[in-house]
């Protein structure tokens, strides 16, 4: 018999597939991939606790629920109980191919204030539509029992009732459970990110923005301008994607240095006040050169113009800055 877990690499869910496994079943662990994170840790602790693990790229999927989420965001631009939902929704696919009889998830209830209380684990299951097959090990005595546990599948008397955010019960059951390696806690999701979420809330409100525009967000400095946003890069690294899209490019000429790109912003973009150019091109070069040294810098505008401008003051290229990640 067989079921299919969702997997971090993190000790909750390194447990819960260890879990499940000593009642004699086999776990096939999947992870994740989007825009927004990876499955690096995955694969990492999948190997190091000999799990063979599956990856489900759902990087378009989790773009549109970012979007419109049903149960809004967390403390960032996060829709944790609907991104959950869409990963169990996805692992239930790999659940019907391979035949698999449940779901397994190293939830624990009351563990994170937004998506692991219990109103919103039943918002989850609400979403999935898979409640009833969706077993959570760790947090299971404290739960309504799941349909593999009613048809005695899994021994509810294994199973955990694990509450709140300390994790010492969890670490007692490393060495019972053989768990060789486990991830830190922290989350992997940047969308939890008070900067990041700032910039790419302003971006998707606020500018011509689509999914290609996605690594945009993570790069360089970001400026307020009066009509439009602008992005200097900080290394070579970001100079290569910021040059991606020449036609709206701002280079250095004859001197090494940054280089800048506009986001194309809509009619309701809420620009700065009190800038020291209403033109924002000739600010979008001003702010270039100021990356550029002291002293006037030429510029080479998207329509191939050259011009030469004095590098706007500290003072005001920090006061026009969206954040800095």
């Amino acid at each position: 018999m067989k079921a299919v877990a969702l997997f971090s690499g993190g000790l909750d869910s390194v447990l819960a597939v260890k879990i499940i496994q000593t009642q004699g079943l086999e776990v096939v662990p999947v992870a994740f991939l989007s825009h927004f994170f990876d499955t690096v840790k995955a694969h990492k602790y999948a190997r190091a606790n000999s799990l063979d693990l599956v990856t489900v790229d759902i990087s378009h999927k989790h773009f549109e629920i970012l979007l419109h989420p049903e149960y809004g965001y967390g403390k960032g631009m996060n829709p944790c109980i609907d991104c959950h939902a869409l990963m169990i929704k996805e692992a239930y696919q790999l659940l019907r191919k391979m035949e698999a009889e449940f779901l397994i998830t190293g939830d624990v209830l009351g563990q994170r204030p937004f998506s692991q209380t219990r109103e919103g684990l039943s918002a989850i299951d609400r979403l999935s539509g898979l409640g009833d097959i969706t077993l959570r090990p760790l947090s299971a005595k404290l739960l309504k029992p799941t349909r593999p546990e009613r048809e005695g599948i899994i021994n509810r008397e294994t199973l955990y009732g694990i509450s709140g955010r300390s994790r010492k019960l969890q670490m007692r059951l490393v060495g019972k459970f053989n768990v060789s390696e486990f991830g830190s806690p922290a989350g992997g999701c940047i969308l939890t990110s008070k900067v990041y979420s700032e910039r790419l809330s302003v971006a998707i409100e606020q500018c011509s923005f689509n999914e290609g525009l996605i690594p945009l967000v993570g790069i360089g400095r970001h400026f307020y301008l009066n009509e439009s946003l602008f992005i200097v890069s900080r290394n070579e690294k970001e100079g290569k994607i910021l040059g991606e899209d020449s036609s709206s490019l701002f280079e250095l000429v004859d001197a090494k240095g940054p280089s800048g790109r506009f986001f194309e912003c809509k009619g309701r973009f809420k620009g700065q006040r009190g800038v020291p150019e209403r033109d924002d091109s000739l600010l979008a070069a001003r702010i270039l050169a100021r990356y550029a040294g002291s002293g006037p810098a030429k510029v080479k505008l998207p329509d191939g113009k050259i011009i030469t401008v004095e590098p706007l003051d500290k003072f005001m290229c920090d006061r026009l800055l969206v954040s800095s990640v």
